[in-house]
């Protein structure tokens, strides 16, 4: 909507000129001065935006930020560093975390303040939903990310079964471990994972600018054709550098199975060991 002249109600100057001849030799402006009256119909520049439109429009800039932006950075960071050096994981959570949940938590939270205040809170407003569906997506994220760097899962029905507890033997928690009982599971659903991540994420920024924006602002401001394009650009080159940063997979998977062979066999060499100095300790306590 754009603001326009009222219509004009009658001269187009002051009283003097207005009544003056068109031979009377006025300088005032009229149609023999060579310049047309303002029309109208001529249209200004459009009203400055108002509350509700700043606060939607930070939220989808930081949320835009936040999911096409910097988590898709921090999943190229990880494609691409983490086969040439073994610090590429601190980058990674960085980025996703420290950098990323501010924005994310912090338009969440502008979103739904927004709608708060609109009274427009809804069970079925589908950017609502899809809204908090991708923040629960994020954090169960950052759990995964966690427990798969940082702590060791063991497996199950993996390994020689120890012998049962007797008088005779250490206390089972000193015995030996198997080398493979205590290993960090393979972390192959990550990638998956990130890219269900970032699949809805651009469709809901799409669906909040689409959709949302003129349903909750009354059209007032439409969205410009840049921002449409902007947004498919990020879209197109972040999918191309993934899906050529997969080409490294099949380094990344020949290092860790090299990790995986070296440390397993240092890990029986060392098992082996212990069992032997098990028995040997069996054995003296019985000729003691």
């Amino acid at each position: 909507m754009s603001y326009q002249f009222p219509p004009s109600s009658g001269g187009s100057g002051s009283g003097s000129s207005s009544s003056s001849g068109p031979g009377s030799g006025s300088s005032g402006p009229g149609p023999s001065s060579g310049s047309s009256p303002i029309s109208p119909n001529t249209v200004l520049s459009s009203p400055p935006l108002n509350f509700v439109e700043i606060k939607a429009r930070n939220h989808g800039l930081v949320m835009t930020i936040g999911f096409l932006i910097m988590l898709p950075i921090g999943v190229l960071v990880a494609r691409y560093t983490r086969t040439y050096t073994r610090h590429w994981f601190w980058s990674h959570a960085a980025i996703q975390l420290v950098l990323s949940g501010p924005l994310i938590f912090y338009g969440w939270a502008a979103g739904n303040s927004l709608a708060r205040e609109l009274e427009a809170l809804s069970l079925h407003d589908t950017h609502q939903n899809i809204g908090v569906a991708l923040l629960a997506m994020y954090v169960t994220q950052l759990l995964i990310g966690v427990v798969v760097h940082f702590f060791k899962v063991p497996r199950l029905f993996l390994g020689r079964p120890h012998p049962p507890c007797s008088l005779e033997l250490p206390p089972c928690h000193s015995r030996p471990k198997h080398p493979r009982a205590g290993r960090l599971p393979g972390t192959p659903s990550m990638p998956s994972f990130n890219a269900t991540l970032l699949t809805p994420g651009p469709s809901q920024v799409h669906y909040g600018l689409q959709t949302e924006w003129p349903l909750f602002t009354g059209g007032i401001h439409k969205i410009p054709d840049s921002a449409f394009n902007a947004w498919m650009a990020l879209i197109i080159v972040f999918w191309v550098l993934y899906a050529a940063g997969l080409l490294l997979l099949p380094r990344q998977f020949k290092q860790e199975s090299t990790a995986r062979a070296a440390m397993t066999g240092t890990a029986a060499a060392k098992y082996e060991n212990d069992l032997g100095a098990e028995e040997d300790g069996r054995k003296d306590a019985r000729m003691g």
